[in-house]
């Protein structure tokens, strides 16, 4: 069914006389200079060029979604860790850092600690392991003389 003009979703009942819709796809002969215009908008639309609201960036509307959701900078995007935070592709890697839902490592890891865990649980290691932590510690900066002594 042809659209008079974008976005138009109007059945040919309750928009134009079903004659005139037959003119409109061609099958009547004698279409008016403005039916002739409205098929040809309607055929040059998808080629027709628009600004993209997230990147501003002129897009062929026919490309329009492809552009949207795999090339627009700006494009909202939800977190890649599932959480509920919706952000602008370019700043992805960004919210990480601050995500609640992002694997981060022990702040003990170079201590031998080696839990991996979602920031949001990985203060509960903290809180839990503290004991095991403080002897990581203590035991790394005793290592260096026990190693003179033998």
């Amino acid at each position: 069914m042809p659209r008079l003009f974008w976005g138009d979703t109007r059945t040919p009942s309750s928009a134009l006389p079903v004659r005139a819709w037959a003119v409109l796809e061609g099958k009547l002969p004698g279409a008016s200079p403005q039916q002739r215009s409205e098929r040809a908008f309607e055929r040059l639309l998808p080629f027709s060029r628009g600004k993209m609201p997230y990147c501003k960036k002129d897009v062929v509307v026919i490309s329009l979604q492809n552009h949207e959701e795999n090339v627009c900078s700006g494009y909202p995007v939800s977190c890649p860790n599932k959480c509920l935070q919706i952000i602008p592709r370019t700043e992805v890697d960004e919210p990480l850092a601050m995500c609640p839902e992002a694997e981060r490592d022990c702040p003990f890891k170079g201590w031998v600690c080696t839990p991996k865990d979602k920031r949001g649980n990985l203060q509960d290691h903290e809180r839990s392991a503290l004991r095991d932590h403080r002897l990581l510690v203590s035991f790394r900066k005793e290592l260096p003389t026990r190693g003179k002594d033998f």
